[in-house]
C-alpha cells in the first residue's frame, strides 16, 4: 500500500481529499497551517467555546490527530500582514513559501508520493525531486496567464463594471510555472483548466482530469413538479463581472416580466447603475448560510452560471448533485458536469444571445425541462466526494 502525504497551507477542499485518502488507507500525513481533528482536545475546547461552526473548514472529521501537522504561526503572520495592509499576493506568497520550507525532510522522505496544490508547491516539488519521490499537484484553477487574458476580455466587453481581478506579478507566475514543470503529474478538475495549461506549455501527457465533489447527503434531488409558481433560475457565486453577472443580467431581459425569477445568491455588490436598472424578476439574496444552501437549490428549477474563468465552481457540483438542469460555460468548468442537451446546456463565455436562448428554452418548453431534470437526477449521485476519492486512488495507482 502506498504512503501519501498531502500538503496545503489553507483550506479549499483539501480536507475532503485527506478524508478520502485516509478512508482508503493511503494517508501518511496532512500538513497545513491550521486544522484540528474532531477527535482532538483542541476541537473539544472549540466546541465548548461555541467556535466549531466558525472554524468548520478547519475541522477534520475522522482523521487521527497524529496524522495532522500544523504551523499556526504562519497563519497568524498572514492574518497580521493582511491587517497591516500588505497586498494579498504578497501575503500568500510569504505564507506559502514558509509553509513549504517548514515541512521536515523526514516527512517527505518517508512517503511514496506528495500531493500539493497550485501556488504552494514549487519548493515541495523541488524537494521531492531531490528525494527521488513522486510529486503530484492539484491545479485548482486555470493558468494565471489565461486568467489575465480573461480579465482583459471582461474589461473590454463590460468597461462599466469594476474589476476585482489583480494581475499576478511575473515572479509569482514563474513560481507556478516551476510547479507545472517539476510536477510528475498535474490533476485538473476539468478540461478547461487542462487546456489553459497546455496552451501555456504544459505537456498534456502529465495532466489527469478529476472533477471535484460535494456532500451528497446534503445536496441531493427531491421530487419537483412545475406549478403556477414562478420558474426559478438560481445563480450562486460572487456578484462580479468575472462570474458573468453582466452577461446574465443582460440575457435575463428576454425573460423579464414573465412568470420567472432570477435569484442571485452570493457576496459582493453590483455597480450602482446596474442596481438602479435591474430587470423585473431579479432577486438579490446576498450571502446565504451554508446550512441553508441545500434548501435553496431544492427551491430552484434550473441553475445558471456563465462565468468567464474558474477552476471548477463548487456551486456547479452542488447544483448537479441536487439534480438541477444547468446552463453554464466551459470556462466555469462545466464540460465535465453538463451533458449537452441531456442535463443542461454548455455555452461560450460572454455570449448573451446564447445564454438568453438557453434560458428561454428551459422556461418555455416544460417537456424539455422535465427531460433534462430527470437526466440530471439520475446522474446526481456521481458528484460525491467518494467518487472524487476513487478517481484519486486510480491516479495514485493504489
Amino acid at each position: 500500500m502506498k504512503k501519501v502525504l498531502v500538503a496545503h497551507p489553507g483550506t479549499q477542499h483539501a480536507a475532503h481529499l485527506v478524508r478520502e485518502l485516509h478512508h482508503r488507507q493511503l494517508l501518511s500525513g496532512f500538513h497545513t497551517c491550521l486544522a484540528w481533528s474532531t477527535q482532538s482536545v483542541t476541537a473539544s475546547v472549540l466546541r465548548g467555546a461555541g467556535q466549531e461552526r466558525r472554524l468548520a473548514t478547519r475541522m477534520l472529521d475522522g482523521i487521527p490527530p497524529a496524522l495532522i501537522s500544523t504551523y499556526p504561526l504562519l497563519e497568524w503572520r498572514a492574518w497580521r500582514n493582511r491587517r497591516n495592509g500588505m497586498s494579498p499576493n504578497q501575503v500568500y506568497l510569504q505564507r506559502n513559501e514558509a509553509f513549504q520550507q517548514r515541512i521536515p525532510d523526514r516527512a517527505l522522505q518517508d512517503v511514496d508520493e506528495v500531493i500539493g496544490f497550485d501556488t504552494s508547491s514549487w519548493l515541495l516539488a523541488q524537494r521531492m525531486q531531490s528525494f527521488r519521490g513522486r510529486f503530484i499537484m492539484e491545479q485548482t484553477i486555470g493558468h494565471p496567464r489565461a486568467a489575465w487574458e480573461a480579465s482583459v476580455q471582461v474589461a473590454q466587453q463590460y468597461p462599466d463594471w469594476q474589476q476585482s481581478w489583480v494581475p499576478k506579478a511575473e515572479s509569482l507566475i514563474r513560481f507556478e510555472e516551476d510547479e507545472h514543470r517539476l510536477a510528475d503529474l498535474i490533476v485538473a478538475p476539468g478540461s478547461f483548466v487542462a487546456e489553459t495549461l497546455v496552451k501555456n506549455g504544459v505537456s498534456k501527457d502529465k495532466i489527469r482530469i478529476n472533477p471535484f465533489g460535494t456532500d451528497t447527503r446534503r445536496y441531493h434531488p427531491v421530487s419537483s413538479t412545475l406549478t403556477a409558481k414562478p420558474f426559478v433560475f438560481l445563480f450562486v457565486g460572487a456578484l462580479s463581472a468575472r462570474k458573468g453577472l453582466p452577461v446574465l443580467l443582460n440575457a435575463w431581459k428576454s425573460l423579464a416580466g414573465k412568470n420567472a425569477e432570477l435569484w442571485l445568491a452570493g457576496g459582493g455588490q453590483l455597480p450602482s447603475h446596474v442596481t438602479q436598472q435591474l430587470p423585473a424578476g431579479v432577486r438579490i439574496l446576498g450571502r446565504v448560510l451554508k446550512s441553508e444552501m441545500p434548501e435553496l437549490y431544492r427551491r430552484a428549477h434550473a441553475f445558471v452560471f456563465p462565468s468567464f474563468f474558474e477552476g471548477q465552481s463548487i456551486a456547479l457540483i452542488e447544483a448537479a448533485a441536487s439534480g438541477l438542469p444547468i446552463i453554464a460555460t466551459r470556462e466555469a468548468g462545466a464540460a465535465e458536469i453538463v451533458s449537452e442537451g441531456e442535463t443542461g446546456y454548455l455555452l461560450p463565455a460572454g455570449d448573451e444571445l446564447q445564454l438568453a436562448d438557453a434560458m428561454m428554452r428551459l422556461f418555455a418548453d416544460r417537456t424539455s425541462w422535465m427531460a433534462l431534470t430527470n437526466h440530471a437526477r439520475h446522474r446526481a449521485a456521481l458528484w460525491s466526494w467518494d467518487h472524487y476519492g476513487r478517481r484519486w486512488s486510480e491516479i495514485i495507482g493504489a
